[in-house]
């Protein structure tokens, strides 16, 4: 039996929306290494297709990207002036 993520299947995800390696990690602006070890870690999502062979989709990196930014804090003058 051959299980198929339902995720595929979404309009949001096309296979022009799939990219290798070299590409996700450029979108990302990591080292492709940072990137091997992030897919070993199962930190980041991805897709293996074979043994050797992970794709990942440029939307859900898109996401990834939005869900681990980290806002900036306003600093009041008044602030800066005591830390100063």
């Amino acid at each position: 039996m051959i299980l198929v993520d339902p995720k595929l299947n979404s309009p949001e995800h096309t296979h022009a929306d799939t990219i290798a390696y070299a590409e996700a990690a450029a979108l990302l602006g990591i080292a492709v290494g940072t990137l091997y070890a992030w897919v070993h870690q199962r930190r980041i999502p991805h897709y293996r297709i074979g043994p050797r062979c992970v794709r990942f989709s440029r939307s859900e990196l898109l996401h990834f990207l939005q869900d681990h930014a980290i806002a900036a804090e306003l600093v009041s003058a008044d602030s800066r002036t005591a830390a100063g």
